[in-house]
Formats: C-alpha cells, sequence, structure tokens
C-alpha cells in the first residue's frame, strides 16, 4: 500500500466523521465506501486513545501523556476539510 492510498483512507475517515445521522450514511454509499468499517475504525480509534490515556496516568509519563495530547488534537483536526489540514491534502492529480 502506498501514503496516497492511507492519506485518501484517512481523509475518507475524516469526511465520514464529519457527517452526522443520514447524511454519514449517504456520503458512504456515494463513494462506495464500507459504513460498517468507517464506524469500526472511529471505535478502534476511540478505543487506543482510552488505553493511552489510561497508561499515562497510571505511569505519570510525560511523553505518554503528549502522545495522547497529540491523539487528541489530530482527531480535532479530522473535523476540518482537507483544504485545512496542513500536509494531509491529498495530491494534486496531473
Amino acid at each position: 500500500m502506498y501514503i496516497q492510498d492511507h492519506i485518501a483512507i484517512l481523509n475518507a475517515y475524516w469526511e465520514f466523521n464529519k457527517r452526522s445521522g443520514i447524511e454519514k450514511m449517504d456520503f458512504a454509499r456515494e463513494n462506495f465506501l464500507g459504513i460498517k468499517t468507517l464506524k469500526e475504525m472511529g471505535d478502534l480509534k476511540r478505543q487506543l486513545l482510552q488505553v493511552m490515556s489510561a497508561r499515562c496516568s497510571v505511569t505519570n509519563d510525560r511523553r505518554c501523556a503528549s502522545r495522547v495530547y497529540l491523539s487528541q488534537r489530530l482527531s480535532e483536526i479530522s473535523l476540518r476539510t482537507p483544504q485545512e489540514r496542513p500536509g494531509l491534502a491529498a495530491p494534486a492529480s496531473n
């Protein structure tokens, strides 16, 4: 898998995630995306953040806390449009 594939998947997840209700379903159908898979990606992201946060509070590790903070900030950035995400916009096609 090429880096462009990962960025495309990430952009699709972000676009799906910033919608609500029926808009999510419509977006997934219009773009031939698996609704269940996109929802599971969100669940996995939340679980990973919870595990990281719990580990940091137990170990009092500053680096760990920084990583959790960064992950949470990336989640906030995910609600922005691709043009607003520095360095993560899909490559221009020629």
